[in-house]
């Protein structure tokens, strides 16, 4: 068995069924596993995200930076940090926004848009229509 970690979605009796058959296949010759369950939590939709970028892009015209950046720039301002320690260096980094459920990357989307709106007077109003 590989030492990357591996993801399972349960949404079927045959596919628990799977997963209890290859649990039972983990060697126990002084191995120790760690095995956690969890309910699952939906992540972002392409759209969801295609909306955020376009928001970024429409600000970023507003601004003279790149879309990035402002994409660093709210993900440091609206999502949780952590610190990084290399040697004696340490640094607070934001929390990825790939890495946010469906429910949180909604609520970070959401304080994205209030700043730009509140801050530059930017917003997207119907994002589909926008598109057309």
């Amino acid at each position: 068995m590989s030492d990357e970690p591996r993801l399972f979605i349960l949404d079927s009796p045959a596919k628990r069924d799977r997963l209890l058959k290859l649990l039972a296949k983990l060697p126990m010759d002084g191995q120790i596993w760690d095995v956690r369950i969890s309910p699952y939590q939906p992540r972002r939709s392409v759209d969801a995200n295609r909306r955020l970028w376009a928001l970024h892009q429409l600000a970023a015209r507003h601004t003279g930076h790149s879309a990035d950046e402002l994409h660093e720039f709210c993900k440091m301002k609206f999502l949780p940090h952590r610190t990084v320690k290399i040697g004696r260096h340490e640094r607070e980094v934001p929390e990825r926004s790939s890495r946010l459920n469906k429910r949180a990357f909604a609520e970070f989307s959401e304080q994205v848009e209030s700043f730009y709106i509140s801050e530059l007077g930017v917003f997207l109003g119907d994002f589909e229509e926008n598109r057309k």
